[in-house]
């Protein structure tokens, strides 16, 4: 007797856990490249390697349920050592339901629906002509429920801190470092999506020199419309008082005004999809005349083999004024996510 229930209680504490993670789910993707750019050696790199879990649960209230995510991401170095370690893309939880999202934490930016043409893993437009960032920490959004394909979302960003390093200022506080609000709809093969977001120039958010700077700020929309195998889109973006990578006189930290537009065009056949895609770059420098005009055309290519694995090819051609990296790129690519 006294075995038989040593027994089932070994059995229970071995299935508690398997019972308490039958709701989250392992993912993640390896990507590795091999980069042709012009003037510089050939490279193969790990674009993507990321590991994630994530997942949800019914709360005791009605509808309402509970979610999280926890996304990392492997940093390699050089060919001899073990990398440069792992960075946190995404920490995030929230409730879902009825009344739409509430998400806190680090997570993608909403903002990010209009960036549809940023397509290529290495080009100047990828590195250089979009501006707003990927994901937001520190931050809590809204997403209302879906009305008819009509959806809008706000967010908040603060994380309390006063400047960037050596540019610490403790006057430099802000209680709202900034704020995103933009709305997306999706009906009969069509999407728009509109996005704008104000970031306090202090570097708490998006980095910087510290507190000589003016808030920055983006604003963009973006078009497409599918008909049988043919996708075209379009989209525009500008920021005022950009900071932190411009092209404007070269500077690591140059204050910018920026406008961009994106003209691209898809074929989808099967499971190949071909694309061509335009940009047109206009940076004008607050502090000096140091303007910059650039334009970018490419195009790409990729095969599904699975559900599971891809391969890409890519080339991208930019003419820029003051150049920064390799305007023209050739990139090869293998993708296997789970």
């Amino acid at each position: 007797m006294k075995k038989s229930l040593i027994a089932l209680a070994v059995a229970g504490a071995m299935t508690a856990p398997v019972v308490a993670q039958a709701d989250a789910t392992l993912y993640g993707n390896v990507e590795i490249e091999g980069i042709f750019a012009e003037d510089q050696d050939a490279e193969i790199q790990v674009d993507d390697a990321r590991m994630g879990v994530k997942g949800s649960d019914e709360t005791y209230i009605d509808g309402v349920s509970s979610f999280y995510q926890i996304e990392l991401e492997y940093n390699p170095s050089s060919v001899v050592n073990d990398g440069a370690g792992v960075t946190v893309r995404k920490a995030n939880a929230g409730l879902t339901g009825g009344f739409g999202t509430v998400i806190g934490g680090r997570f993608t930016n909403p903002s990010e629906s209009t960036e549809i043409l940023d397509v290529y893993s290495e080009s100047v437009s990828t590195d250089y002509f979009v501006k707003s960032p990927d994901r937001l920490g520190s931050s809590v959004a809204y997403i209302t429920p879906s009305f008819g394909g009509f959806s809008a979302y706000a967010g908040l960003a603060a994380d309390g801190a006063s400047g960037n390093g050596a540019h610490d200022n403790q006057d430099d506080r802000e209680d709202l470092d900034g704020y995103v609000v933009g709305a997306d709809y999706a009906a009969g093969g069509f999407t728009a999506a509109v996005s704008y977001w104000e970031m306090a120039g202090d570097g708490d958010v998006l980095g910087g020199p510290g507190s000589t700077m003016d808030d920055m700020e983006f604003a963009a929309v973006a078009l497409s419309y599918a008909f049988g195998n043919f996708t075209v889109t379009g989209s525009y973006a500008e920021t005022e008082n950009y900071i932190d990578g411009a092209w404007a006189g070269n500077l690591a930290f140059a204050q910018a005004d920026t406008e961009t537009w994106a003209l691209g065009a898809e074929y989808a056949l099967e499971n190949t999809t071909f694309g061509v895609t335009y940009y047109d770059y206009t940076e004008e420098d607050v502090n000096s005349s140091a303007d910059v005009d650039a334009d970018e055309w490419g195009v790409y290519v990729s095969h599904k083999l699975s559900n599971k694995a891809s391969v890409k090819a890519q080339f991208s051609d930019a003419d820029v004024e003051k150049r920064l990296g390799a305007a023209r790129t050739f990139v090869v690519g293998y993708n296997v996510s789970f």
